[in-house]
């Protein structure tokens, strides 16, 4: 849930972020630390996410259980 809510609050960045080159920003705009720390959360919570996934998946990829109907005599 950790790496769902890091791309959550990261995606709304954009909208703040006029995306102007790097020259015609002030020198304190956090662009590039912003970037950096997505990065190393999101590579940190990467294994256990995609375990998680992985596992929630593998649930929905059995078989369907045999029907158990009434049978007619």
């Amino acid at each position: 849930m950790e790496r769902f809510n890091l791309i959550h609050e990261y995606r709304r960045l954009p909208f703040f972020d006029p995306d102007l080159p790097g020259e015609l920003l002030p020198q304190d705009w956090l662009r590039p630390q912003a970037a950096a720390i997505f990065s190393e959360y999101h590579d940190l919570l990467a294994d256990k996410a995609n375990e998680h996934f992985d596992s929630v998946v593998k649930e929905y990829q059995r078989p369907p259980p045999a029907k158990q109907g009434i049978s007619k005599k």
